[in-house]
């Protein structure tokens, strides 16, 4: 429900801060996908595949033509309401979006460290927005810096939640990532979420606790 211009700012403090989709894919189309993919690349990330927007990623899921996007009504019907046995797959070799923990804690160990920013200041206001995620304040010990992204899909039965970051302790930065996925019924979600929640709020004490 945007209309005019908004600052790039402001698009990737919703990108990361909140998830937000839209957010996501105009920060993607201002930067290129080809761009991003290229930076995926020379990060090593071997194991890293993005859509060509989460548009065109949720249009595919929902039997769309390679190519097609649904627009923003039409994704908004088929999330709502998958079509029935016509979705694809949440993990396919078309339009998908997949990690691997080990590609995951690589990232932000080296892009913390400004390997891929020229400027300091760029590089500040990467913490900075990473620093803003909603996930951090669930799950990272109190008065503790920490940079992170949460990340989640439901897709006709398939459910993923992930939380990749970097928590500094004292002066020692601690990498992570968490994942879990699993298919079942959307009821179990709240349920299988909170015990995720605490289990990684958990992990991330007792490794604080360690390293301090």
């Amino acid at each position: 429900n945007l209309t005019g211009t908004t600052p790039a700012r402001s698009v990737l403090e919703a990108m990361i801060a909140h998830s937000d989709n839209t957010a996501t894919d105009v920060a993607m189309a201002a930067a290129g996908v080809d761009k991003v993919r290229a930076l995926i690349a020379e990060a090593g990330l071997d194991a890293t595949q993005i859509p060509n927007s989460t548009r065109r990623l949720f249009s595919w899921l929902a039997g769309a033509p390679e190519g097609v996007d649904l627009g923003w009504e039409g994704v908004q019907r088929a999330v709502a309401a998958p079509p029935a046995g016509n979705t694809r797959p949440a993990l396919n070799d078309q339009q998908t979006m997949a990690s691997t923990a080990e590609d995951m804690v690589r990232w932000y160990r080296q892009a913390l460290r400004g390997t891929y920013f020229k400027k300091p200041e760029t590089l500040l206001e990467f913490k900075r927005i990473q620093a803003m995620a909603d996930a951090i304040v669930h799950v990272v010990p109190p008065d503790t810096i920490a940079y992170a992204k949460g990340g989640s899909i439901e897709w006709a039965g398939f459910h993923c939640f992930c939380l990749p970051g970097q928590m500094i302790v004292g002066k020692v930065p601690v990498t992570f990532c968490f994942t879990i996925n699993w298919t079942g019924p959307d009821d179990g979600v709240g349920a299988i979420f909170k015990s995720y929640v605490g289990a990684v709020a958990d992990v991330l004490g007792e490794a604080a606790k360690a390293v301090g």
